[in-house]
């Protein structure tokens, strides 16, 4: 069998990479997956006066989870996979009897082009209609706020620039902290509603409805671009800088800009 470990304080966005990690060897070995569907509560940021939930595995989310069940379950002897053997297991064309234990975060640049269409398969979305020429903006704060993470305002501003100038006339943008000056200052300068629900797989959701994108870093923004057809996917690229999660940002048709906070803690 395969089990997966979580870790403490790891969220949706890295849970969603363990998880494709491990569905892709289940199905490539035919092995039966042994993890918690439904995850724990949590807070969107420090000061949430209650922790949300994060709608996987739940039987209402607008993202169905694949469960895979594979016929080969053994408890022993046990495996650790990591992001240094994890491909070449996957590429074996057979594995030892075993029980394969997942403990790293997978954020792998092979793992996402070589297996692309299936992890978008492994989350079954519902699409929300939008029209072509709306916008998704995911301005990242919270956690990132006070940290070179933090994407500045400028280069939203320019991707949202760039996007205007080609027909997009309207959109949404969602943050931990919408009140903040900077996310309040691209409302108003672009005409963006704010987007207000928490739940984060059912914002995964509706932003993949749409067909222009504005991601900040981060494996969370990822999941928003990965489960798109998107036609404009911006995203920052400062990986010849600095970068704090791993290379996964890799698809040729997104389109790159490059921003930095190198005045931030790293």
């Amino acid at each position: 069998m395969v089990t997966i470990d979580y870790g403490t304080y790891n969220r949706l966005g890295n849970i969603m990479f363990m998880w494709s990690a491990a569905t892709v060897f289940c199905k490539k070995h035919n092995f039966k997956l042994n993890a918690l569907k439904t995850l724990p509560t949590f807070k969107n940021k420090p000061d949430d006066p209650e922790p949300v939930s994060t709608g996987f595995g739940e039987d209402n989310c607008s993202i169905q989870v694949e469960y895979y069940q594979g016929k080969r379950y053994f408890d022993n002897p046990v495996i650790p996979v990591d992001n240094k053997n994890i491909m070449a297991l996957i590429r074996a064309p057979y594995v030892m009897d075993a029980r394969y234990h997942f403990c790293d975060y997978f954020q792998l640049k092979e793992l996402v082009t070589d297996h692309r269409q299936d992890i978008k398969n492994i989350f079954k979305r519902t699409p929300v209609i939008r029209d072509s020429k709306e916008v998704f903006v995911a301005f990242r704060l919270g956690d990132a706020m006070f940290s070179r993470a933090r994407l500045p305002k400028e280069y939203y501003e320019d991707a949202l620039t760039r996007l205007f100038d080609i027909g997009c006339n309207s959109g949404y943008i969602t943050s931990e902290n919408i009140e903040h000056p900077d996310v309040q200052y691209l409302i108003n300068k672009f005409s963006l509603k704010p987007y207000s629900n928490h739940i984060p797989l059912e914002k995964i959701n509706f932003a993949s409805s749409f067909n222009n994108l504005v991601l900040s870093e981060g494996s969370f923004s990822f999941w928003m671009g990965m489960l798109s057809n998107a036609e404009n996917v911006y995203i920052n690229d400062r990986r010849h800088i600095w970068s704090w999660h791993g290379d996964v940002f890799v698809f040729p048709e997104w389109k790159r800009l490059c921003y930095d906070s190198s005045h931030l803690p790293g």
